[in-house]
């Protein structure tokens, strides 16, 4: 991989000021005293640094055995096959040191990548893991052009003079469904290119919204957490509190009980802290609710817990397994995503919505009850879209067409 970088530059300088002083003497006989000191300030002015190094070079894996990935000692004798899959990753270590900067990562892919008949097939996903694994950014451009290949991460924080260790992983899926245009072709990606430039000035940390008062809402308190039972304010836009207090003892707030803001339609605003875990059935099931973001902390979500209320988008936790029955059932939803890790959809589920375009993360998860009813009625204008990579779906899925993305 070739590598583009900013140089690093240090400066220093030193600052004195001039300190002037005039004193009055009485009566009528003036006198205009000066004295000269230095200022009692730090003098040194020291820039920051910005860098980005590739550590050892890094070999390709063919992954497409997932359970049993094989690295390749030479690239250039392996020749993919439909239902093929490629990964590399490359660590960096970058350097980001400046109190008003940040750092943003730029990977591209070469213009002479593929030939178009390569790019109109391959699937191509660049993504960026920190330091413990976890990616931090991902693109899997739905339709393949050369400036489409590019991944830009920017607000990279600051680092120690050191540095901090990133991974770029690069990963090329050949589809089985790729017909006979792509034999004999070259992806040509020896020239991929690595840039860390600098950014825009941070951001402020960001303020959480103050919670509402306890006394808004109706508690329980079992094995030691909060379970929020009930609303009773008046205000339209709820933050709810991490935390409650009762008897001088403090505990997280862990669940949101059965029914707790059922038919509240002036409830129009609503913020769930990263300490619940739990949604009971029906919990928000015809509220005036628009547009919500569910934690990654949430785990399970209960039958009919959104049934019937007002969402036109929801980001939904990437930690769920199940999705319950009628859990957004005639919602205003018109596009979902659903995290890689759900296995399991209830019946009626997404039904009534107009939702036309689902995107599965993961694997196909099991459709329960009723079927392709848990999306509602199948029709040609709604489209299953998955990854390259993932199993369980074919041409169609429980009767929708299924597309990749």
């Amino acid at each position: 991989m070739r590598l583009s970088k900013p140089s690093s530059k240090l400066a220093s300088a030193t600052i004195a000021c001039t300190v002037g002083v005039a004193l009055l003497v009485g009566g009528s006989t003036y006198a205009l005293w000066t004295a000269n000191a230095p200022a009692n300030t730090q003098a040194s002015i020291t820039t920051g640094d910005l860098r980005v190094t590739a550590l050892a070079q890094q070999k390709w894996t063919d992954v497409t055995k997932t359970a049993s990935p094989v690295q390749l000692e030479d690239l250039s004798d392996f020749r993919m096959a439909p239902g093929d899959v490629l990964q590399l990753k490359q660590d960096l270590n970058v350097i980001v040191v400046g109190d008003n900067i940040s750092g943003v990562l730029d990977v591209s892919l070469p213009n002479d990548t593929a030939s178009q008949a390569v790019l109109s097939q391959a699937v191509f996903t660049l993504a960026v893991l920190d330091k413990s694994g976890v990616e931090i950014g991902s693109i899997t451009p739905k339709v393949n052009t050369v400036d489409a290949l590019k991944l830009s991460l920017s607000e990279l924080r600051q680092t120690a003079a050191t540095g901090e260790t990133y991974t770029v992983k690069l990963t090329v899926a050949l589809p089985k469904t790729t017909d006979n245009a792509v034999k004999n072709q070259v992806i040509a990606l020896s020239d991929t290119a690595i840039t860390l430039r600098q950014g825009a000035a941070l951001k402020p940390l960001v303020i959480e919204p103050k919670a509402n008062a306890a006394e808004d809402f109706t508690w329980a308190v079992s094995a030691g957490q909060a379970i929020v039972t009930g609303y009773k304010g008046t205000s339209s836009s709820v933050v709810m509190p991490k935390t409650y207090t009762a008897n001088g003892v403090t505990v997280p707030v862990t669940t949101i009980y059965k029914s707790a803001f059922q038919g509240k339609l002036a409830v129009t605003s609503l913020v769930i802290p990263d300490s619940v875990t739990d949604i009971q059935s029906s919990a928000f099931a015809g509220t005036g609710i628009t547009s919500l973001v569910i934690p990654d902390s949430v785990t399970s979500i209960g039958d009919r817990a959104f049934n019937g209320s007002r969402l036109t988008s929801v980001k939904l936790p990437k930690n769920i397994t199940e999705i319950k029955e009628f859990a957004f059932y005639n919602t205003k939803l018109t596009s979902v995503t659903i995290p890689s890790k759900v296995k399991v959809i209830g019946g009626n589920a997404f039904a009534l919505a107009p939702i036309t375009s689902f995107y599965m993360e993961g694997n196909a998860p099991v459709l329960q009850t009723v079927t392709y009813l848990a999306f509602g009625d199948v029709a040609p204008n709604k489209i299953v879209y998955h990854k390259a990579n993932a199993t369980g779906y074919g041409s169609t899925w429980y009767g929708f067409t299924t597309a990749i993305y």
